[in-house]
């Protein structure tokens, strides 16, 4: 685009209604579509983990979100018009709506979701529940985005109360992956292992911290949970 010489826009002054905003409640932005370049970033992200499930990666363009949470970002750039999105609990619902809305994802309840956004650890019957794909097409099954508190390498079983272990194996791991979580419990993990037990129908996981960093457990992926 070519360069011109503008003259400067006159001011102008608009009243404004005065309104009490308490420090800190201010609204946030409203969502925007992501970019392609942010699409872009971020599925390769996910691609990645995928993968090489037990690394841990970071999500990139997080703090475009404002203050949604980072396990957003995911289903920000996955969300179309041919997939469909659903939360897992209250907290999630707004961040789903807006996610609706930029996306043009349809929302529709858990059990029948092709994305899924849990802040809070998502119930096992819940988890059990969610669409598995068929025989014909197995990759029609959920993927299900967690918000957890914390991810490290190496187990911890043993050693905390708040720490979930586990010991990965499958395609894409070198041997075995070390990880331990925070925010979800044993319970999930036994009932993602029900949930997969007809594969190759199952789900899909992402498991998300609140500053961005993940790791991805896709159903080829097998777990050995210690606590």
């Amino acid at each position: 685009m070519s360069q011109s010489t503008l003259a400067p826009a006159p001011a102008v002054c608009h009243q404004k209604e005065q309104q009490d905003i308490t420090p800190g409640q201010r609204p946030s932005a409203p969502l925007s579509p992501a970019t392609p370049a942010q699409a872009q970033r971020i599925y390769r992200a996910v691609l990645q983990a995928t993968a090489r499930p037990g690394n841990i990666g970071s999500l990139p363009d997080t703090l475009a979100l404002g203050e949604r949470p980072s396990a957003a970002a995911p289903l920000w750039v996955l969300a179309d018009l041919m997939s469909t999105l659903a939360a897992a609990d209250d907290e999630a619902g707004k961040t789903v709506t807006e996610l609706a809305v930029v996306t043009g994802a349809p929302v529709v309840s858990v059990h029948l979701a092709r994305l899924i956004l849990a802040l809070t650890e998502i119930a096992p019957e819940d988890l059990m529940s969610l669409h598995r794909g068929t025989a014909r097409e197995p990759h029609l099954g959920a993927l299900l985005v967690q918000q957890v508190r914390g991810i490290g390498r190496g187990l911890t079983c043993g050693h905390s109360d708040q720490a979930v272990g586990l010991r990965m194996t499958g395609p894409g791991i070198d041997g075995s992956a070390e990880i331990h979580l925070s925010g979800v419990s044993a319970e999930f993990f036994i009932a993602r292992q029900a949930a997969i037990a007809d594969f190759p129908r199952g789900i899909d996981l992402l498991l998300v911290n609140g500053d961005g960093r993940f790791i991805a457990i896709p159903r080829t992926t097998g777990l050995e949970v210690c606590s």
